[in-house]
């Protein structure tokens, strides 16, 4: 068994790399994200990881990636990042 990365984690990679192109973000929001599979790690060879963010019309489109054994990548998460509200209101989660 190998030790899988938490979710949390995808997710913080996007709000770094949004953090990074738009560094006057006063907050960052990630909507649409889908999980589709656990990013495992070797801890014994390591673990090649990658996150892409493509800008589309304001919108930052990311896909967290890791190497495979036969050298294409396979995808975990997606979603968008953008700029949040610095001050959200009252969430209905109903």
């Amino acid at each position: 068994d190998r030790p899988v990365m938490p979710g949390t984690a995808l997710l913080e990679m996007a709000v770094a790399a949004f953090r990074h192109v738009q560094p006057q973000a006063a907050a960052v929001e990630l909507r649409d994200v889908t999980f589709l599979s656990p990013l495992a790690v070797d801890t014994q060879a390591g673990t090649r990881a990658r996150l892409l963010m493509t800008s589309v019309e304001g919108e930052y489109h990311f896909r967290v990636q890791s190497a495979t054994a036969d050298g294409d990548w396979a995808t975990h998460a997606l979603g968008v990042a953008g700029e949040g509200d610095p001050e959200p209101g009252p969430c209905d989660l109903d």
